[in-house]
C-alpha cells in the first residue's frame, strides 16, 4: 500500500515576494536561491526556507491567472498548501479519488532535474488536489525518481544543502 513519508513543505501565498521575502529572512531563516517558474499550473516566484527535513515556502503568482494569485485575490496572504512527499503518487491518487478527491491534473506532471525544497530531484512527479474537493485545503503530492524510474532519496536533509543563503 502507497505511503505519505513526511511532510515536505507548508506554502505560503503573498501578494508582494520581496516584503515577504524581507520579512521571513530577518527572523534568520536560510533560503533556496529565489527562482521563477513559469509553468502552468505553477506560474509562480518562491523560493523556500528549509527547516531540518521540511520547509516554509514563499510563493506570489506570476500570471493574473495563476492559481497562487487568485488565491491571494479571494483569500488574502497565508498558507496556500502544504506538501506531502509521497512514495508511489499513482497509488495515493487512485487512493484518494476513491474518497472524492479532485486533483488538478488527471496524470501527475514529470519535472526533469527540478528541485524540492532546494534539493535537486532527477524526476519529480507531482500533482496537486482541488481545494472545493479537500475542505478548502490544496495539498500537493510529489515522489522522487530517478530518472529509469526507480526511488530517489536524496542524500542530506534539505536545511543541509550547500545553495542555502542567509544566517542560522
Amino acid at each position: 500500500m502507497a505511503k505519505i513519508l513526511e511532510l515536505r513543505e507548508i506554502s505560503l501565498a503573498v501578494g508582494d515576494f520581496d516584503v515577504a521575502f524581507s520579512k521571513f529572512t530577518s527572523l534568520g531563516l536560510r533560503h533556496t536561491p529565489v527562482w521563477e517558474e513559469p509553468t502552468p499550473p505553477v506560474q509562480a516566484k518562491l523560493t523556500s526556507m528549509p527547516i531540518g527535513n521540511s520547509s516554509i515556502s514563499i510563493m506570489e503568482g506570476l500570471a493574473e491567472d495563476s492559481p497562487i494569485r487568485k488565491f491571494v485575490t479571494k483569500r488574502g496572504e497565508g498558507i496556500f498548501s502544504f506538501t506531502l512527499l509521497v512514495d508511489d503518487i499513482h497509488a495515493i491518487m487512485q487512493q484518494w479519488r476513491q474518497a472524492g478527491v479532485a486533483f488538478v491534473l488527471d496524470e501527475p506532471i514529470e519535472l526533469h532535474d527540478n528541485f524540492s525544497v532546494g534539493q535537486p530531484i532527477p524526476l519529480l512527479l507531482g500533482n496537486w488536489t482541488r481545494p472545493s474537493s479537500l475542505n478548502g485545503v490544496v495539498i500537493e503530492l510529489q515522489d522522487f525518481r530517478n530518472l529509469d524510474g526507480s526511488r530517489y532519496t536524496p542524500p542530506c536533509r534539505p536545511d543541509e544543502e550547500a545553495n542555502l543563503s542567509g544566517s542560522q
